[in-house]
């Protein structure tokens, strides 16, 4: 039964008694429109969004459509407002947040609000909860009697807040495994892109190799022509002064002593031919570090796929540290050995990795 109290307020308060009941129909229709609009949502992403907002706005509707509530709420006028646990600014939130939740539900707004949104319906009610439970209408109505009516609310209110708590627990697993899975991709872009570069690389270092292994060649060519040439000279001039009278080929021995033209021819031939000997030399060096230059193109160009088939990392890295000592090293002109580089550190590895290679079948 109705109180005389609330009946007094009822009549001295007729404007503010329809005025709080249109802001109640108008709460109730709000948040009925959310309700809609969270079924027909079809976002597979937001769908457990969407089903919590769906869940505190129905909530929210049952309470404002509960009759008594409605009534003693409608009742109470504005200026006697703590004589009701609900209060207006508290639907004009509730009001708004629905109204928000049907804008992002059109799809007019960002959808990972709809979760946002949903809690901070959750959090008008959870304050609505707390103040009924300090509430007794200055005696008219008793803590125990406002408890007993809200209780099967409140029961509803736990479901919610533990399908909430579970579906945000999901969600930082989900955001976690994305964060994992990114950086296992990151980590193999970052692996394919230091292929790429070391690829490049050793094409960039082999192409330079095979250059510098042409033009070796072509000095080596020059060298071995002139050793030709002075050797020719050398044998010629030989011949000659054994064969030919001194005066018709060097009139200028023609008044010495015979030692002496002797020795003039001597120094003359073992110059030529130390020259040609020069040019030899030369020609060797060149060709020694234009075959060095050419093994090494090739091998910068198959060095990976030689290495892939072993297992064992540390053996990878190994052979990869003697064979950038080879690539990087001295070559054998800058040593001044004509022949080649001591190679028996990687001869060593390779021995390794044709041990380790699987036997083709």
């Amino acid at each position: 039964m109705t109180s005389p109290r609330i009946i007094e307020l009822n009549e001295e308060g007729s404007q503010s008694f329809r005025k709080r009941k249109q802001r109640l129909d108008l709460t109730r229709s709000a948040l009925g429109n959310a309700v809609v609009f969270c079924r027909s949502l079809n976002d597979r992403e937001y769908a457990k969004d969407a089903k919590a907002l769906e869940m505190i706005a129905r909530l929210w509707e049952s309470v404002l459509s509960d009759e008594s509530i409605g009534f003693r709420f409608s009742g109470t006028p504005e200026t006697h407002e703590s004589y009701h646990w609900l209060q207006n600014q508290t639907l004009e939130r509730v009001a708004a947040a629905a109204a928000q939740a049907a804008h992002v539900l059109l799809g007019s707004g960002n959808r990972g609000e709809i979760l946002q949104l949903a809690q901070a319906l959750m959090q008008e009610f959870r304050f609505s909860m707390r103040r009924a439970e300090a509430f007794d209408l200055h005696g008219d109505r008793g803590l125990e009697e406002t408890a007993r009516e809200l209780a099967p609310y409140r029961e509803k209110f736990v479901e919610i807040e533990s399908f909430v708590e579970a579906h945000q627990q999901n969600r930082a697993r989900q955001a976690v495994d994305r964060l994992e899975e990114q950086e296992r991709e990151g980590s193999q872009a970052l692996k394919a892109l230091k292929r790429a570069s070391g690829s490049y690389g050793d094409e960039v270092m082999s192409s330079f190799y095979a250059e510098m292994s042409e033009e070796e060649t072509k000095n080596a060519n020059r060298f071995r022509t002139w050793t030709v040439r002075f050797t020719l000279v050398g044998g010629a001039a030989a011949l000659a002064f054994l064969f030919l009278p001194p005066d018709l080929l060097y009139p200028v021995f023609s008044d010495a002593d015979r030692y002496i033209r002797l020795v003039q021819k001597a120094i003359f031939v073992a110059g030529v031919f130390g020259i040609a000997a020069y040019m030899s030399r030369q020609a060797h060096q060149h060709r020694a570090l234009a075959n060095w230059s050419r093994s090494l193109a090739v091998q910068l160009k198959t060095f990976d796929a030689y290495v892939a088939a072993v297992d064992s990392p540390d053996t990878r890295d190994d052979l990869r540290k003697s064979f950038a000592t080879r690539v990087f090293g001295n070559h054998p002109a800058t040593k001044g050995d004509p022949q080649t580089t001591d190679t028996s550190t990687l001869d060593a590895a390779v021995g390794v990795v044709s041990k380790l290679m699987p036997i083709a079948k």
